[in-house]
């Protein structure tokens, strides 16, 4: 619902009750009902570039001291639904002042609608061409104001109008409070809140945001105050021309978080993602193509070396007969049968390596030509259990290289 802006841009208004109030401007903007609100506001701020911080304060905005955990957003939701379950209704904002120790626990301060009206307001603002930087209580909005603290931290800050009050108390015992009223016994109700104000020992910083310097002497009269617990006067118009320190992430903002990806910013960020997707994939590809290429040219320089060491031991086959006769193997042996039995099957094309023979095992190791080991090798193998009482299987029959091994099982 919200639009980022630059904050040296952005203006602050303020809907409290039936009026809006702009800076430097001591004429309110009255309207009658809140739905009025957007159009009363555009037709007396008709300049462009209307960038707001709005504070808003109807008359039945909600502020409430609550017991919580020391947690995030979502761990005071939780902890304060069962007693204040506006907090989980999607059309009710709400927000709460910084968590404090207070008690036995922590405490902190809930603002929340006890009517649904801000989104629509918000929406029908940003139609007339404003944009909606951030949403905040009044009591809020008021402790940014002072430019100093007592040492306790104690400071009671009210703002007032013959027939509206908002008064945010921070009292020396840590203890915080927020107290509205409006209507003809406005002013008398906010007498009767200030009169611990001037009760307490301590020094207390009061700050009255005013639209009648009159009402503030009014009240002076009926609270007299200690010396040097008066810190100042406001005029509420001057006020709101104040840059006001408020944190985009203080936990009192009524509006949810920015969204930092815009429908424009989102087409951006698309095409952008795209084009470096494009680019990606086509490095991909030329690297997948350089590396199919190198292997290529590998598998052909293998090819060339095994097929010269193919030619060369070749001639290791005719030597099968030498090596009987080598290894003075005796007829009808495990050995000689295997070597009978390599003898008959060997044909060109392949080269036997090793030849291993046990009493029931034999192990031979050799190479075949890769051009033609899919068909060759399975015909040899054929052929070489046609050949004899071993019968032999291929490991590693289509080996990388041109390498094979075969096992035979000798019978008893």
């Amino acid at each position: 619902m919200s639009t980022a802006t630059s904050p040296n841009s952005e203006r602050t208004v303020l809907l409290w009750g039936s009026r809006w109030w702009l800076p430097h401007s001591k004429v309110p903007i009255p309207f009658e009902h809140l739905a009025q609100a957007p159009a009363m506001l555009a037709e007396a701020w008709r300049e462009s570039g209307k960038a707001i911080r709005l504070v808003y304060q109807p008359d039945d905005l909600v502020s409430v001291p609550v017991p919580c955990p020391n947690g995030n957003r979502a761990t005071v939701r939780m902890a304060l639904a069962e007693e204040h379950p506006v907090v989980l209704h999607p059309g009710h904002v709400w927000g709460h002042e910084p968590i404090l120790p207070g008690g036995a626990g922590f405490m902190t301060m809930l603002h929340y609608e006890s009517r649904p009206a801000l989104y629509q307001l918000v929406q029908q603002l940003q139609e007339r061409g404003f944009e909606v930087v951030s949403a905040w209580p009044l009591a809020t909005w008021l402790t940014a104001l002072p430019p100093d603290l007592s040492e306790s931290g104690a400071m009671t800050i009210c703002a007032v109008h013959p027939d509206s009050f908002c008064l945010f108390r921070h009292a020396p015992d840590g203890q915080r409070s927020v107290q509205t009223g409006h209507g003809t016994e406005a002013v008398p109700a906010l007498a009767r809140h200030l009169q611990p104000v001037g009760t307490q020992p301590e020094l207390e910083y009061v700050l009255f945001v005013t639209t009648s310097d009159e009402l503030v002497e009014s009240l002076i009269q009926r609270v007299p105050l200690k010396e040097g617990q008066l810190l100042g006067i406001f005029n509420l118009w001057d006020a709101l021309a104040k840059p006001a320190q408020l944190p985009p992430h203080h936990p009192a903002q009524l509006l949810p978080p920015v969204p930092r990806i815009t429908p424009r910013r989102a087409v951006l960020a698309t095409t952008v993602l795209l084009f470096l997707g494009a680019m990606v994939s086509a490095g991909l590809h030329a690297r997948a193509y350089q590396a199919r290429v190198a292997e290529n040219a590998d598998r052909e320089r293998q090819k060339v070396a095994l097929r010269a060491e193919v030619d060369h031991l070749r001639s290791n086959a005719a030597e099968i007969s030498a090596l009987r006769t080598e290894l003075a193997v005796e007829p009808g042996a495990p050995a000689a049968r295997v070597l009978d039995q390599l003898a008959a099957a060997m044909g060109p094309g392949l080269v036997l390596r090793s030849v291993r023979v046990t009493a029931e095992h034999a192990l031979v190791q050799g190479w075949i030509d890769p051009a033609a080991a899919a068909g060759l090798l399975p015909a040899w193998l054929a052929k070489l259990n046609a050949a004899g009482p071993v019968q032999w299987a291929a490991a590693g029959a289509s080996a990388i290289g041109g390498a094979f091994q075969l096992e035979g099982r000798l019978a008893r």
